[in-house]
């Protein structure tokens, strides 16, 4: 069973060089890091095809039908925002990981994932929050370090929360 998944994995890293499916938008961080992850999950293989896994890939990045905003949207709006050069390249770097990050885990079938849909929901409307407020590279780290315990199974799948990432003004009568 592990011969045929290697080779299967071979074969499309080497579709992938040879041009045969040069179809990998160049917006998207490389397919052979995908790939790799892939082939780290013997338990998604079961559930999930290498092809599958790419294309949900692919949907992380550009948006879906129910999330329309995908991560490139989101880093872009990030970055419009952001005036300094120097903060902006760092500030590229960061997105560029955590999506790396994230994209690996929530494109695995939804049997095995540690990153859920509503998550990315959560981080999207965070990430915006903490451009009108100010408080990006806090807010980036917080879920850098959240996806990272999910990862590991340190933090359970419904600590994921909007109030996690924002939490009110005490002074303000108004908030609800």
């Amino acid at each position: 069973m592990h011969v045929l998944v290697l080779t299967s994995l071979f074969s499309a890293c080497a579709s992938l060089r040879d041009g045969t499916r040069g179809d990998w938008p160049e917006s998207l961080p490389p397919a052979n890091f995908f790939i790799a992850a892939y082939a780290t999950d013997t338990a998604n293989h079961e559930l999930q095809s290498l092809r599958e896994y790419l294309y949900w890939v692919r949907r992380f990045y550009a948006g879906t039908t129910l999330y329309p905003t995908g991560w490139n949207d989101l880093t872009a709006d990030v970055l419009l925002q952001t005036t300094d050069p120097n903060l902006a390249l760092e500030r590229e770097q960061k997105l560029q990981k955590l999506g790396r990050d994230i994209a690996a885990e929530w494109s695995k079938d939804s049997a095995v994932n540690r990153v859920e849909s509503h998550h990315l929901a959560v981080w999207g409307g965070a990430a915006g929050r903490a451009v009108e407020e100010g408080n990006v590279d806090e807010t980036l780290q917080k879920i850098s370090d959240d996806v990272q315990k999910l990862l590991m199974q340190a933090l359970p799948p419904e600590a994921i929360t909007e109030d996690r990432y924002h939490t009110e003004d005490p002074g303000d009568e108004f908030a609800l």
